[in-house]
């Protein structure tokens, strides 16, 4: 799956861990992205958010970077609620996944429309990844 940004509204991270987040944070100041950063500790707090696009998707995030293995609800149970809502079905999620390489979570990031990508702790392949985003 191939992503591209289609604007420059905000990128969301969807990660229980502060590290992780925090450096995403400085991977997205040291790319060439100009959407806004901003994370959700938990699932549950991000559909939250989210359920105001449902009324105007004016500002509907660009995209969604969601791990999958967080405490409460998973990445794939998030990933399934966004999808069962028309509104987002299309919404680009790239999902990352720390330490699976089960063929059945590739074929469910596949089935749920989703990329798939193993977390970064390398600044320049994040940024790459990053920049690769841009149109």
């Amino acid at each position: 799956m191939s992503i591209k940004l289609q604007n420059t509204n905000n990128l969301v991270m969807v990660d229980d861990s502060d590290i992780d987040i925090m450096l995403m944070k400085r991977f997205v100041k040291k790319s060439d992205l100009k959407n806004e950063f901003i994370s959700f500790s938990s699932g549950e707090k991000f559909l939250d958010y989210m359920e105001q696009f449902k009324q105007d998707p004016t500002d509907m995030p660009a995209l969604i970077l969601l791990d999958i293995n967080m405490p409460g609800m998973n990445g794939f149970e998030v990933l399934e609620a966004l999808r069962d809502s028309t509104e987002f079905k299309e919404l680009p999620v790239v999902t990352f996944l720390s330490n699976s390489n089960s063929p059945s979570d590739f074929d469910r990031c596949r089935e749920l429309n989703a990329g798939m990508q193993e977390k970064f702790s390398d600044t320049d392949k994040c940024v790459v990844f990053l920049n690769s985003l841009i149109p």
